[in-house]
């Protein structure tokens, strides 16, 4: 039997098919690079910060940066500091449902956006966070915290001459980590010499007997111990003692630390946003490691007679 054709060939079937598809195409809109073609207004993403401090504001600069290429409308707000916004303005905001993705910079910012209720569909993804699991449990995001295996494999291959490896810390605060810093080191030729302190005007005394039994000190991030006037009285003390001082960021470093563990919060913004279109787009949210670069400071390896490497680590800088 001869089937009718339309004027083009094709069956009448196939034709009112294809019509019913490209309405609904039409009707919907279609995915571009995370927004939709034909809707009215693109994707909306607020983002929440702590305070108005610059590690932060590079952080959503560069995800604004990011976002943008991408169409997102993206609507920032400041908990503390220049052009603070009121918490409960922010509730407001967030319970107008204006928004299907929540971005947090800072502990603070993270706290509250995890706490807030958000009618429908909402995604939170957080960034800059140290320890992010002992605010909210379980979620998505990019955290402070450089992994500890990393870390300890950094400190090895640098600075060679290391065997015994000092953490100086409040138990109170960082017990874990000094745990499992030293089931990190099981497999190096390092060990973990732990030195506890649980008040400000313990340390002097502490590190007087403790220099000896070490041949580096690893400062991490601990309420009791750090502090400007802290670090740089360790560090000095670190050089005159001829054991080289191990810090994680820009002021450890110019205040003399022979290493420096240097996090980059441009790159980090730009992990959100990425993790941000992973959402958009119906994937799923898995966590990332922070971007980061190792800093040698050259003159303090001199001072220590400690050779600097010649190793080829594109994230190692060494410097004066």
């Amino acid at each position: 039997m001869h089937q009718a054709s339309t004027a083009y060939g094709r069956p009448r079937t196939f034709s009112a098919l294809l019509t019913w598809v490209l309405v609904i195409v039409i009707s919907a809109g279609y995915w571009i690079g995370g927004t939709y073609a034909g809707a009215e207004t693109p994707s909306r993403v607020v983002v929440v910060v702590s305070e108005a401090i610059k590690p932060y504001l590079d952080a959503v600069s560069s995800f604004q940066e990011e976002m943008k290429k991408k169409g997102a409308d993206v609507s920032v707000f400041v908990m503390e500091g220049e052009g603070a916004e009121a918490p409960d303005r922010l509730k407001r905001e967030l319970a107008s449902g204006t928004y299907r993705i929540g971005v947090s910079v800072g502990p603070q910012a993270t706290d509250f956006l995890w706490a807030v209720k958000v009618p429908g569909e909402f995604h939170r993804i957080y960034g800059m966070v140290l320890n992010p699991e002992e605010i909210i449990g379980q979620g998505c995001g990019v955290p402070m915290n450089i992994p500890l295996q990393q870390q300890v494999r950094t400190i090895g291959d640098l600075l060679p001459g290391i065997e015994r490896l000092g953490i100086l810390y409040d138990p109170r605060y960082n017990d874990r980590f000094v745990q499992e810093a030293t089931a990190a080191c099981a497999e190096t030729r390092m060990k973990i010499v732990p030195i506890t302190v649980r008040a400000k005007d313990e340390i002097r005394g502490v590190l007087e007997r403790a220099w000896n039994g070490m041949d580096a000190l690893w400062l991490i991030p601990d309420f009791t111990v750090i502090s400007e006037s802290i670090v740089r009285y360790v560090i000095k003390e670190g050089l005159a003692n001829k054991r080289a001082v191990i810090g994680y960021n820009r002021f450890f470093f110019h205040s003399g630390a022979a290493m420096s563990f240097i996090l980059d919060y441009g790159r980090i913004g730009e992990q959100m946003a990425f993790l941000c279109r992973e959402v958009q787009e119906g994937r799923e949210c898995a966590s990332l490691p922070p971007p980061f670069e190792v800093w040698l400071n050259s003159r303090a390896l001199e001072i220590l007679g400690i050779e600097v490497p010649h190793k080829a680590m594109p994230e190692v800088k060494v410097m004066p």
